[in-house]
């Protein structure tokens, strides 16, 4: 019970096994991001019905998890929704298969396709990354923590024009 207590909770979108093609998946097209936010929508409910803190809640699409290349994609596009749920989103595109697919390379040559889902992600409103090179990702969340920030200042504001 207390173990229950300390540990985040993630509630995640899996159609299938990981690394295995579900035969559906290509029929559910456009249709995937409903299906994904009611899923999440629920197991978020249960965990907070279940008496779980929602600051101790994550939600994950599960990019690639039993998902095609563009059911992946177009959730990483969509990641403003899954933040608009109240929840922090966990985003796991680092060398995903459909990264590899996108730009045509095999998983050991997927690092700027990763940070650049990761910058995306970033300025969707992603806030916890997971990441296989660490200390890139960190320096891209840092960057694009800075910019972000400086979009909000005024000193950088751009001199109005007439």
């Amino acid at each position: 019970d207390m173990l229950r207590l300390l540990l985040p909770r993630a509630c995640a979108w899996l159609r299938a096994c990981p690394l295995v093609a579900d035969a559906d998946a290509a029929a559910d097209g456009p249709s995937s991001l409903a299906a994904v936010g009611r899923l999440l929508s629920t197991m978020s409910g249960k965990a907070l019905a279940a008496g779980i803190k929602r600051e101790r809640i994550m939600i994950d699409a599960g990019l690639d998890l039993g998902k095609n290349p563009q059911m992946s994609a177009e959730l990483l596009h969509h990641s403003d929704d899954l933040v608009g749920m109240g929840f922090p989103v966990f985003l796991s595109a680092s060398n995903k298969g459909f990264l590899g697919e996108l730009v045509g390379t095999e998983v050991d040559d997927r690092r700027e396709a990763t940070f650049g889902a990761h910058a995306l992600g970033i300025a969707l409103g992603c806030r916890i990354l997971r990441a296989h090179d660490v200390r890139g990702n960190r320096r891209l969340a840092d960057t694009m923590s800075a910019v972000l920030q400086a979009r909000r200042d005024d000193r950088y504001a751009l001199p109005k024009v007439g």
